[in-house]
């Protein structure tokens, strides 16, 4: 029994304190944030449901768009793209053929981030103004907008924090 006990032991020592955590949080955040954003969509789809009463107003489902809009965008820009100003040395505009990729990845960035920010205020707007007036299915509607949109959030984070660098797994998520 003091065998096996120690076997197991050495094998948990390896798996856990020898390994490289970088390693496995890169490979997991891609699941973490897929099981966020299911979260997040049943997170509305429930609160259409439970909200009843017809069709949803359309301005509910703005913020969750947007915060999608964010996220898809963060998944797109790769980080080797962000080291370096310009690859060519020549500033952020290549002189002649338009916008580096440095510059065009930290213009998408920017458009992300600010999209992120703007749907997040944008939920937190939609609920503040939906608690006041007192109407419990607008209240749902708005609560389950901002939980959707929150949820989208951190899963973009999760997906752009825990992706390390790229030269760790050989590239982006979809190979470029």
């Amino acid at each position: 029994m003091k065998g096996k006990t120690r076997e197991m032991t050495s094998i948990l020592r390896r798996c856990l304190i020898e390994s490289d955590l970088s390693e496995l949080a890169s490979a997991s955040s891609p699941l973490v944030a897929g099981a966020l954003f299911g979260a997040a969509a049943w997170a509305f789809g429930d609160a259409c449901a439970m909200a009843g009463g017809g069709h949803p107003p359309t301005v509910v489902f703005l913020p969750p768009l947007f915060a999608l809009f964010s996220l898809v965008v963060l998944a797109l820009v790769p980080r080797r793209y962000l080291a370096s100003l310009d690859e060519g040395g020549g500033g952020v505009f290549n002189t002649g053929e338009g916008m580096s990729a440095s510059a065009r990845a930290k213009v998408l960035l920017f458009l992300a981030w600010g999209c992120s920010f703007g749907s997040a205020a944008g939920g937190v707007a939609l609920a503040a103004g939906s608690g006041a007036g007192g109407d419990a299915r607008r209240s749902r509607l708005a609560s389950g907008s901002l939980a959707s949109t929150i949820l989208t959030l951190v899963a973009g984070m999760v997906l752009w924090f825990g992706r390390g660098g790229e030269e760790s797994y050989g590239g982006g998520y979809y190979g470029y």
